[in-house]
């Protein structure tokens, strides 16, 4: 059943749509604001006034006049040079306020989509929201001076309205006849907005597709695997069915907005013979017909730019809702949990799961399901299973990059929530399996990891060193100020790039959580080993000083040398304990050992 909402429920939720944007201007960008809203309307009236100097100057003519009609030519000249200046001004003072806001808006929407948990980011809904920014961009920075503009407009309208009323008062009805092309252009808003919902998820694949086929790796499979006509015409459905959509409502707006325009031209008309024939009988002066003429051709104009501005400002209000709901989902993740405490500087008992589970949006099942686990200061902990236990999804709530959907995690009994988000990430370190490539130089490539170090080539260097690189001459002839990646002609291997990103987790010192997910799986056999030789030592190292190390790896060698190993089936902890405690129990653990050893003695 669809709820119909009454004029005054969409007056409510626009306001707060379009207060969003207002406020990112007047924080961003106020002086502009303020000059833009000041010019241009001053500049609106003084075109109004250019209407009744026209007027002037044509009594005059038709009286004789001398001097006074040169003054009054004077007046209209200077009127225009005013106007010109005024607007020309303002609408500087936009586009300097289009561009600041514009900036503000990218850092609403990032902190907005980097302050959420990647569970929260990768729902639909939230993805739908982004697409939508990402469409409307353009729109949202230009919309609080298109409410300056739009401001503007109605000033000129009401005072062109004003004086066509005291010219005659039935003059005012060429203003109903303006109703038309006005309702016209509202429900052509509305038509096409619906038009364009129903195209979003279409053009959204239809971008996927595209960029899907115009990677690298993409080409060479759709080659393999004859896709490319099969692709092409995937993608042809797509936007025809999105351009097709969208082509209906464009046409049927096209008629309404005809219609509309006939109405008001017939106003129009009545209007210019009423003052011909009072002219005509004396009535009215020639000046007066030239001045209803012009102010009619105005009423013409601003009809038909108060209707665009209308149209748009509904536009920038749907768009501004989006923009509104990320802001809002940000703030109230911000405030979730606000003052549980402060979390500590240093672990002096354990990071502790408790009974933690999470599904992931629109899943079937859970992930992880009830999972309790303590990890004690200084500990190595490795978790191993098969693909698909759970694994990644573990060390990605442990470093608060997802939130459980139920259950706790403590760090030395003091929850962890959202609100306590960007404090912990500054409390970690990480090297994720799908790790960003970061096209910098070397050293801005590692030293990324810890700011503060960024330009000192010894922490780069030496967090190199324990990612099992002692020369960065090795991965690249020019050293650290290399610039790295396919763009600046310095492709690395995948192993390569993974050993950059171990490096820059190894940048931050001390933190209390160090997480290496799969940190070696794109290396071969023997330049596993080695690094991961080198990880145990530095997590020993690291242990000292309190970290906790979370290693999520596939080679069972490695996890003989842990503290503790975490063995996860199917989302659940099955078991744990050390190598040769948990090999004597016969268990899970015990058959993936056997197995692997099997297979690498084959």
């Amino acid at each position: 059943m669809t709820v119909r909402q009454t004029p005054a429920q969409t007056e409510m939720r626009m306001l707060p749509s379009l207060g969003v944007l207002l406020r990112l201007a007047w924080g961003a960008s106020r002086r502009p604001l303020l000059l833009a809203s000041v010019l241009e309307p001053l500049g609106f009236a003084v075109a109004v006034v250019t209407s009744v100097a026209l007027k002037w100057i044509v009594d005059l003519i038709a009286h004789g006049a001398g001097w006074t009609l040169i003054g009054a030519a004077c007046a209209y000249v200077l009127s225009i040079s005013v106007m010109f200046l005024l607007q020309g001004a303002g609408a500087r003072q936009r586009m300097t306020l289009a561009e600041e806001t514009g900036s503000a808006l990218e850092t609403l929407v990032t902190r907005a989509a980097s302050g959420v948990g990647l569970s929260d980011l990768e729902r639909p809904e939230f993805q739908q929201r982004l697409e939508h920014y990402q469409q409307q961009r353009e729109r949202l920075s230009r919309g609080p001076g298109q409410m300056v503009l739009l401001v503007a407009q109605a000033l000129r309208f009401f005072l062109t309205v004003g004086l066509l009323a005291w010219a005659h008062p039935l003059l005012l009805l060429l203003v109903l006849f303006g109703v038309a092309p006005t309702l016209s252009a509202r429900w052509n808003a509305r038509l096409l907005a619906e038009a364009e919902q129903r195209s979003v998820a279409a053009q959204r694949e239809a971008r996927s597709l595209v960029n899907t086929i115009g990677a690298d790796h993409a080409r060479a499979e759709a080659q393999l695997y004859a896709l490319e006509e099969p692709l092409r015409q995937r993608l042809e459905g797509l936007l025809s069915s999105a351009g097709l959509n969208l082509e209906r409502a464009r046409l049927r707006a096209v008629w309404r907005t005809l219609l509309g325009w006939t109405v008001f031209g017939t106003g129009f008309g009545a209007a210019v013979a009423l003052m011909v024939q009072r002219a005509a009988l004396g009535e009215a002066t020639a000046g007066d017909v030239v001045l209803v003429i012009s102010l009619a051709s105005v009423v013409w104009g601003q009809i038909g730019a108060l209707v665009s501005m209308v149209t748009e400002l509904g536009q920038l209000q749907r768009a501004g809702g989006h923009l509104l709901w990320l802001e809002q989902k940000w703030q109230a993740v911000s405030h979730t949990d606000a003052g549980a405490g402060v979390l500590p500087a240093q672990l002096s008992s354990a990071l502790t799961l408790e009974h933690v589970s999470f599904r992931y949006p629109d899943a079937a099942h859970a992930t992880l399901n009830d999972v309790s686990l303590e990890l004690k200061p200084g500990e190595v902990v490795v978790v191993v299973g098969e693909n698909g236990a759970g694994k990644s999804t573990l060390v990605d709530l442990l470093l608060g990059l997802y939130t459980p959907t139920s259950g706790r995690i403590l760090l030395d009994g003091l929850p962890i929530g959202p609100a306590h988000r960007e404090a912990w990430w500054t409390r970690c370190t990480a090297t994720l399996q799908h790790h960003t490539r970061f096209e910098l130089t070397l050293g801005e490539g590692v030293g990324i990891g810890h700011l503060p170090d960024l330009h000192s080539p010894g922490a780069v260097r030496q967090a190199l060193a324990l990612a099992g690189v002692p020369h960065p001459e090795a991965l690249n002839a020019g050293g650290l100020e290399a610039r790295l990646g396919a763009s600046w002609g310095a492709a690395l291997s995948g192993g390569q790039w993974q050993k950059v990103a171990v490096a820059r987790g190894m940048m931050r010192p001390a933190p209390l959580l160090s997480v290496l997910d799969e940190p070696a799986s794109a290396l071969d056999a023997d330049a596993e080993t080695r690094l991961n030789t080198a990880l145990i030592e530095a997590a020993r190292r690291r242990g000292k000083s309190g970290t906790v190390t979370v290693i999520v790896s596939h080679r069972l060698s490695l996890a003989a040398r842990a503290d503790r190993i975490v063995v996860l089936e199917d989302g659940q902890l099955r078991e744990q304990g050390r190598h040769h405690d948990l090999l004597a129990q016969r268990g899970l653990y015990s058959e993936l050992y056997r197995l692997q050893q099997a297979r690498h003695q084959l």
